[in-house]
């Protein structure tokens, strides 16, 4: 997935304040948010998969 440059640059403001990020470079900085962006994207892949198999099971009563 490659996020929007209005979406880098809200990932930038977001994490402006954070300690060292001044030191990262524009392609640095756009390569660090494409890795989140595709990692909660992987997660949430996840959970959906979970919770569509998690659908089939039938919980006994009792």
């Amino acid at each position: 997935m490659e996020l929007k440059p209005e979406q880098i640059k809200k990932f930038i403001e977001i994490h402006k304040d954070c300690a060292g990020f001044e030191n990262y470079s524009e392609e640095q900085i756009r390569e660090i948010a494409n890795g989140v962006a595709n990692y909660y994207l992987t997660l949430f892949k996840i959970h959906q998969r979970i919770r569509n198999e998690n659908k089939d099971v039938i919980v006994p009563d009792g």
